[in-house]
């Protein structure tokens, strides 16, 4: 049973061995069969009384759409064996021509919520979508123009965009002491 109608946090149930609430972008609360995200095999176990677990950037429209193939593959046996995760089953036809948003909110839901087969057959779509496309047409296919271009971005403390703030740079004669003290160390037995 799934239930997609928002619970007022003091009225939500109580996460039992039965049901997981999961909470979209979108602010849905969504009560989950444990049965129906068993193979998220990380997450589940991680899962306290009372929590709700939120799913930034995770639409309820997509969300229902992964728990869709998640009851879909429940029976199936997966054992990280990605050759064995294909993009052939009928059941998954509709995921295969999902939009490009719809496929990287999957994506990203699959990696959240640990679900290693999801993840696998996300990342074969993207992988079929991507071929041969040079790096501007998948940048566009995806609206990644965002992220850095390959020339170093400044920030505000200009500092290229990814540069850890807080190591300072080692000039040569730093470089020189930390190889001879690494020379000097005697080996770990």
């Amino acid at each position: 049973m799934l239930t997609d109608n928002a619970v007022p946090e003091q009225q939500q149930p109580e996460l039992s061995a039965k049901v997981i609430m999961l909470e979209t972008t979108d602010k849905r609360q969504i009560a989950v069969p444990v049965a129906d995200i068993m193979s998220c095999s990380q997450l589940v176990p991680k899962i306290k009384a009372n929590e709700t677990i939120k799913l930034p950037h995770i639409s309820s429209r997509v969300l229902a759409i992964v728990l869709s193939y998640l009851r879909h593959h429940k029976g199936d046996s997966y054992d990280g064996d990605m050759a064995i995760v294909t993009l052939d089953d009928p059941r998954d036809a509709d995921m295969v021509d999902m939009s490009n948003n719809d496929l990287l909110q999957t994506l990203m839901a699959a990696d959240m919520l640990g679900c290693d087969q999801l993840l696998v057959f996300t990342n074969k779509i993207m992988a079929k979508r991507i071929e041969g496309k040079t790096e501007d047409e998948v940048r566009s296919m995806f609206d990644v123009d965002a992220i850095g271009t390959g020339e170093d971005e400044k920030d505000d403390d200009g500092e290229a965009d990814g540069e850890d703030d807080d190591f300072e740079e080692m000039d040569e004669d730093d470089v020189l002491e930390e190889d001879d003290a690494m020379e000097n160390e005697e080996p770990a037995k």
